[in-house]
């Protein structure tokens, strides 16, 4: 069994090179995953997720 790995928000903004504002947008919108809540102020985007998004690009 494999363990998931989760990233904070600023990793996913330095990975995607965007602002907070372009990440939250995208979410709004559809185009990027949510983030899992682990709590009221934690929220974490797991690897599998991101990996499978950047595929849907192309």
């Amino acid at each position: 069994m494999t363990k998931e790995t989760y990233h904070p928000r600023q990793h996913v903004l330095t990975r995607y090179k965007i602002s907070n504002t372009t990440l939250y947008r995208w979410i709004k919108s559809g185009r990027f995953p949510a983030p899992a809540r682990f709590s009221s102020r934690c929220i974490r985007w797991s690897e599998s997720s991101l990996q499978k998004w950047e595929q849907s690009l192309g």
